[in-house]
């Protein structure tokens, strides 16, 4: 079964349109979050979309179907999927409308969350996997590509953080900020059969152009652009010196975020 991952830049694209613009998506968001409109408010917007890709990435979703009514058919499917979707919440809610003389109330219900589905959505959140296991679903013929990774990247200081279905690696700056270097994924994480590497621009946009960042990557290795941000290379036994030499000049702006304060 494939996952559909729907990038975040195009979610951001698409709020923002319906918003007016990005400032009064920005000022919308701080208002969600209870933030003031000041310059450090910024980086706390630029963390909730992060949050907000990490959790489309790790399937950590909630699925919401409102009407004014809903019907039968409609509350078995919500409850059926809720009950065999573990990490992601399906609820219906009814909004009935009751009208007086001079007033009108909306009321909303909750439908469609199961006793036993809730009860196993909190005894069972989503298990990180470890990296053994990372290299492990891994084919032989790449396995020393990720443990040469690890290696290279903790011994460069960075922080390599396991996910739900791959791992990160991220800088750690002075003020204890992380950046987001790269992402990498086994054999069959969001539906692709290969072993992959993702680096997100909107991520490095802050510390260097991403024009200047997908001409590097792409000159040494096959990488491709996905939406407007995302470069993604599929691993095979031909590309694996290509991909070192990526990783090579994603350690080198590695140091220079790092070294920001």
């Amino acid at each position: 079964n494939a996952t559909v991952y729907w990038p975040t830049d195009r979610i951001r694209a698409l709020a923002s349109a319906t918003c007016g613009g990005p400032d009064k998506l920005d000022e919308r968001i701080r208002n969600f979050i209870g933030l003031e409109n000041t310059d450090d408010s910024l980086a706390d917007v630029e963390n909730y979309w992060r949050r907000v890709d990490n959790n489309l990435r790790n399937g950590e979703l909630r699925l919401l179907f409102v009407a004014d009514e809903l019907p039968r058919e409609l509350r078995c499917v919500i409850e059926f999927l809720n009950e065999h979707m573990p990490r992601i919440e399906v609820l219906g809610v009814e909004v009935r409308q009751f009208a007086g003389r001079s007033i009108r109330a909306l009321v909303p219900r909750v439908v469609g969350q199961t006793e036993r589905a809730r009860q196993e959505k909190v005894s069972s959140p989503a298990r990180k996997i470890s990296l053994s296991e990372i290299v492990e679903r891994c084919p032989d013929w790449c396995r020393a590509f990720f443990e040469d990774l690890f290696e290279e990247a903790n011994r460069e200081d960075f922080r390599v953080v396991p996910g739900t279905k791959g791992f990160s690696v991220r800088a750690v700056q002075s003020n204890g900020r992380l950046v987001t270097l790269m992402w990498g994924f086994p054999p069959g994480s969001y539906g692709r059969q290969a072993p992959a590497i993702d680096i997100d621009l909107n991520y490095l946009s802050p510390f260097e152009n991403p024009d200047v960042i997908s001409q590097a990557v792409t000159k040494v290795a096959p990488f491709k652009l996905g939406g407007t941000s995302m470069l993604t290379m599929l691993l095979d036994a031909g590309n694996l010196k290509a991909g070192r030499d990526a990783l090579s000049y994603i350690w080198q702006l590695g140091r220079r975020i790092r070294a920001v304060p």
